[in-house]
């Protein structure tokens, strides 16, 4: 669910999530003034700034796990947590062999093209520059679920930042026509390869 999704249905009053939901972004359901209580499964990897407001959120999951996964909340946002839930598949579980369908896509101020598939493998391409800007959705929206990225031919510079706090990334595919990597912006990752190209002449 990207950010602000749903923000501001007034007139919303009830809301099903599916089990398998990954992601609810920031602001999600902020707004929704008819809606009083919310549940969340425990599928869930990330919960963004603020997704909710003035809520009861029943979270299918022990209140280690939400605090695993989620980011501020607001406090009149009241929390129920189920104790005795069992823990939900490791990410990693999921192999990356099955067939692939789109979960988002995007496209950031500057013309770069963004897709995000079920294998959680994010694919760039359209620009020069990795520079996600104030777009929405944004593929940093998914940071916690994203395993491998993969850049066009053509995509020339990584901007600061780009894929920090990406921990479950474990493999960057870039082009020949990469010749810059901004500061930090693989830090807080999990990749355990990456082949730099023979063009690159900055590193931040």
């Amino acid at each position: 669910i990207g950010r602000q999704a749903i923000m501001t249905c007034k007139k919303l009053e009830n809301v099903s999530l599916p089990l398998n939901l990954l992601h609810i972004g920031s602001s999600a359901f902020r707004g929704c003034t008819s809606l009083t209580e919310i549940k969340i499964p425990n599928s869930v990897l990330e919960i963004d700034n603020y997704a909710f407001e003035s809520i009861d959120v029943y979270f299918d999951g022990t209140e280690a796990r939400w605090n695993e996964v989620a980011y501020s909340v607001d406090s009149d946002v009241i929390l129920h947590f189920n104790e005795n839930a069992p823990a939900p598949p490791d990410i990693d579980d999921k192999p990356l062999e099955q067939p692939a369908t789109e979960i988002d896509s995007g496209i950031c101020d500057n013309g770069l093209r963004w897709s995000l598939d079920s294998n959680f493998v994010l694919t760039l391409n359209g620009a020069d520059e990795i520079d996600f800007g104030s777009v929405s959705p944004c593929p940093t929206d998914y940071r916690k679920i994203i395993r491998e990225v993969r850049l066009a031919d053509g995509i020339a510079v990584i901007g600061d930042r780009s894929f920090s706090g990406c921990i479950c990334l474990t493999n960057a595919i870039l082009p020949n026509s990469v010749i810059s990597v901004g500061s930090s912006a693989f830090s807080n990752t999990g990749l355990t390869h990456i082949s730099l190209p023979d063009g690159i002449t900055f590193i931040g």
